[in-house]
């Protein structure tokens, strides 16, 4: 329905779960996807191997997701939302807003699950490497104030896309892009270190940065972006 939108965050997720929306186990399996992600994100901020985005690290709190560097910092929030789905609908994974991206409907279940989020296009979960890219790519946009991150900005996307008939090719796509070159080159030198313990989630109230633990259990079971 047109003007749905679903915040996707910790928070929510645990709302969800206490509701009834979701079990608790997927709840639990969504949340440590998602910290598996930023961990292997971090990693990659943290290595050689990052060019185009700033020295930096990604931080999970309750209310979602913040990029942080000596520039400065950004929120990042996840939304599910009408216009996701269509992003998803055209072959697209998410599209980038100035305090995030959106993503859209994807595989069977609550909408605060089946998304292009944490689903792959086969409706199967991402792996931590896929959601991290994804991530990643968006944060480049967000950073680099490429894309449709405000209204002018958004037009003058697409009416490049309009007259080249390519986002690939889209002057907008070359930073987010190079980072995702960047973090798939370092991903296939660098095993991913799969670990099922508890989510360790920043409390965005808690000045001193202290974290806040959730209950986890389970375990985890490459795609075109914008």
């Amino acid at each position: 329905m047109v003007g749905c939108t679903t915040v996707i965050s910790p928070h929510t997720l645990e709302m969800a779960a206490e509701e009834g929306e979701i079990l608790p186990q997927q709840r639990d399996q969504a949340l440590v996807l998602w910290q598996q992600a930023v961990e292997r994100a971090n990693a990659f901020l943290q290595s050689e191997a990052r060019q185009t985005l700033p020295p930096s690290n990604l931080v999970l709190q309750a209310e979602g997701m913040e990029f942080r560097s000596q520039a400065g910092s950004w929120p990042l929030q996840v939304r599910s939302t009408w216009w996701g789905d269509l992003t998803v609908d055209f072959g697209f994974e998410a599209q980038e807003r100035s305090d995030g991206f959106v993503v859209g409907s994807r595989g069977e279940g609550p909408e605060i699950l089946a998304n292009s989020f944490f689903r792959e296009p086969s409706g199967h979960w991402r792996d931590p490497d896929s959601m991290a890219e994804l991530i990643l790519h968006e944060i480049t946009h967000v950073v680099y104030k490429k894309g449709t991150v405000g209204f002018f900005p958004g037009v003058a996307y697409y009416l490049e896309v309009i007259f080249t008939f390519s986002t690939v090719d889209h002057s907008a796509e070359e930073l987010p892009y190079a980072t995702s070159r960047e973090f798939w080159r370092f991903a296939g030198k660098t095993p991913l270190q799969v670990d099922s313990g508890p989510a360790r989630v920043h409390d965005s109230n808690e000045v001193d940065g202290s974290i806040l633990p959730i209950r986890i259990g389970g375990n985890i079971r490459k795609t075109a972006n914008d």
